[in-house]
């Protein structure tokens, strides 16, 4: 009998990649997200094979400490800019957590790649009650429509991502309390507030649903509503298709979270509670929503300056 043991295969470049791409698929992640990854690590892979001479099923091991160090400077030669160089670096260095922590890299060469500081910009919104009223007013005859008109009016008062809209059941509704609430599930699992307008629409939805189902809003095809619940895709081309109806150009879920998030703290929510409403457990996370409460900072105190000096 042969001592010899099975041949582990090695961890290339292109096997570590498909690799990490089904980890983000199976754990998740919003198909936008994960595409937005991809084409980040295209472009490692076109640093591989363009820059350092070397074949994209290379494995990964290979690569020098230098080799991921000089990735920034191949990335400015491209004309990329701060954010965006940052972001395909912070890729790579997740792609090197992910392949460290299943003993696939000898070390944790994580280090090695450091991205430039975030350049924080203001997140783009719309009016708030402009773009809730819009939702409100749609036409809503048929049962898609009706999807259609409470999911994007859920968005709006939740802020929510589409990842966990997709998932909501109607067993997450407490429709009942005062305020009336819903159980929002995920890595940041939270109870949320909805108007009583709301609550009263999804009330009737759960009531007129033709089919029995745990899901809260439904997939479609061209024949009618599906069995399970509507992808996050899916709600991403929603969106997108009803932009110009509701007449906000470039209508995607991140405007209706920023949206959402700058009226709350105009009416005076605190960043805690903005936060927890978010679904963000850390600062760091919230980081990129600073830039709207500063906004309302600086307009209270040219306010409250206006009243003192016609006081």
């Amino acid at each position: 009998m042969s001592d010899c043991q099975p041949t582990r295969k090695k961890t290339t470049l292109i096997r570590a990649t498909k690799s990490f791409v089904g980890y983000l698929e199976g754990s998740g992640k919003a198909s936008h997200t994960i595409s937005n990854y991809q084409s980040d690590l295209r472009t490692f892979q076109e640093y591989v094979k363009d820059v350092l001479k070397a074949p994209i099923h290379m494995t990964l091991p290979e690569l020098g400490s230098k080799d991921l160090e000089n990735y920034g400077e191949y990335l400015k030669t491209q004309g990329l800019k701060s954010n965006s160089r940052r972001r395909k670096m912070m890729t790579v260095r997740k792609l090197l957590g992910f392949l460290n922590r299943r003993n696939q890299m000898p070390e944790d060469q994580r280090r090695r790649v450091a991205p430039p500081a975030k350049v924080e910009r203001i997140p783009v919104t719309v009016d708030y009650e402009m773009l809730l009223q819009a939702v409100q007013n749609l036409q809503a005859v048929t049962e898609m429509e009706r999807r259609n008109r409470l999911l994007l009016w859920f968005l709006v008062e939740t802020g929510c991502l589409v990842s966990e809209a997709a998932l909501l059941q109607f067993a997450d509704l407490s429709l009942g309390m005062n305020p009336p609430c819903v159980q929002i599930r995920g890595k940041g699992a939270r109870e949320v507030e909805i108007s009583a307008l709301l609550a009263a629409a999804l009330d009737r939805l759960q009531t007129q649903a033709r089919q029995k189902t745990p899901w809260l809003f439904l997939g479609y095809n061209r024949v009618g509503p599906l069995g399970s619940h509507i992808s996050p895709r899916g709600i991403e081309l929603l969106l997108k298709s009803y932009s110009q109806r509701l007449g906000v150009e470039g209508l995607t879920p991140r405007l209706i979270r920023h949206t959402t998030t700058l009226h709350w703290f105009k009416q005076g929510v605190s960043q805690a509670v903005v936060q927890k409403r978010l679904g963000l457990k850390t600062d760091y996370a919230f980081r990129v929503y600073q830039p709207l409460l500063k906004i309302v900072e600086i307009k209270t105190v040219e306010t409250n300056t206006a009243h003192s000096e016609t006081d």
